[in-house]
């Protein structure tokens, strides 16, 4: 399966590197073509390594809690709220805020 996998990567690669793109010499094609490709790989790998593990039960559901808090409270209260831990910075918050909106507006349970 690997094999195959690789074997379609190259000819990703290959066939991304031939195409004519005026001014650029091809070694620079082919490393543009290798840094996109791999790059696309990589994104693949990790939703189908996500659709197939779960994570850490207890990160998850403290990530969960904190951008549904975020969302009912608002980003300026949360920091102030005693009775909550919270230890990362505010853009990781905007987007767990942002994921849970997108839960609430699909439906999906918590």
């Amino acid at each position: 399966m690997t094999g195959i996998i690789a074997a379609l990567l190259y000819g990703v690669i290959c066939f991304f590197a031939g195409r004519k793109i005026a001014g650029e010499k091809p070694e620079v094609r082919f490393q543009k073509a290798v840094f996109w490709c791999l790059l696309a790989a990589g994104l693949l790998f990790r939703v189908v390594l996500g659709l197939f593990t779960v994570g850490y039960e207890n990160d998850l559901n403290t990530f969960k809690a904190w951008g549904m808090i975020v969302r009912n409270q608002g980003m300026g209260n949360v920091y102030y709220n005693d009775s909550l831990f919270l230890d990362y910075p505010p853009g990781y918050l905007y987007i767990l805020t942002a994921l849970d909106g997108l839960r609430s507006a699909l439906g999906i349970g918590s």
